[in-house]
């Protein structure tokens, strides 16, 4: 984690001071797409139309003014478009934030080491630190950091639907891939087993599970299909805290058969 003091020991106000405006930034975000989800979850006639109201949740409406400065000649060198935007910010100004972003280290550079405490960290950790080309180790890594006992407190009343969905296409990956790095099969069935379980438990889901679409379904019979067969094959592949019933058990909630 980057430090927040200097070398000389005092405190690095402009990392701090970045710090908090990017999580003011993020928990606007999370405050007004979670408003757009509980307004619109009864009212959209499908499940695109939901997504797509919730997509379009940050977006301001354009005032009269600014519809009508639109087609007014500009003077100087301000645009139409930064006009519009509210933003009358010119190069000079663009190069100190560039220089401000090259310069300043981020704290959110550091992978966690404690658990989220609520589903805005979550999605604000999933989202920071779960990308890249190990991307598949990081959020395996990150679900083995959460643990079934965290997700099932932070997602008590409910799990956002697109969360579920990454969180299934991550292990489904994992599964089809046959080496992840630091993470041998027994392992890696541990962690897709406890997380996947453990949703089953969270607020909602039998209500979840119908705007999963067709590729996140998919995704999970994957990984239930190879934690069914791991469990199977117990005298083979020792270690495995779960049986093939609580795997077929399991199943049922997300819909799947091994028929």
């Amino acid at each position: 984690m980057s430090s927040l003091t200097d070398e000389n020991g005092e405190l690095n106000r402009r990392l701090v001071q970045k710090e908090l405006v990017r999580s003011l930034a993020e928990d606007r975000s999370y405050r007004v797409t979670d408003d757009a989800k509980k307004k619109h979850i009864s009212t959209a006639a499908s499940y695109d139309e939901f997504r797509h109201f919730v997509a379009c949740a940050e977006q301001t409406r354009v005032t009269r003014s600014e519809m009508e400065s639109l087609s007014k000649p500009e003077k100087g060198w301000q645009t139409k478009a930064k006009l519009v935007s509210g933003n009358p910010s010119g190069k000079r100004e663009r190069l100190s934030k560039r220089r401000l972003k090259e310069n300043a280290p981020s704290l959110a550079e550091a992978f966690p080491t404690v658990p989220p405490k609520n589903p805005m960290e979550f999605e604000r950790d999933w989202r920071r630190h779960c990308r890249g080309s190990n991307s598949i180790e990081l959020k395996l890594n990150y679900l083995e950091l959460c643990g079934p006992g965290t997700l099932r407190r932070i997602f008590k009343v409910e799990i956002d639907v697109a969360i579920l969905g990454q969180m299934l296409h991550a292990m489904a990956e994992a599964v089809e891939r046959e080496n992840v790095t630091g993470c041998d099969d027994v392992k890696k069935a541990e962690i897709c087993f406890s997380v996947i379980n453990v949703m089953t438990k969270t607020g909602r889901f039998s209500l979840n599970i119908q705007f999963l679409g067709e590729p996140e379904k998919v995704h999970a019979k994957t990984v239930l299909f190879w934690l069914r067969s791991l469990a199977s094959s117990s005298s083979e592949v020792s270690g495995l805290s779960f049986t093939t019933e609580a795997v077929e058990h399991c199943a049922k909630k997300y819909g799947c058969s091994f028929n």
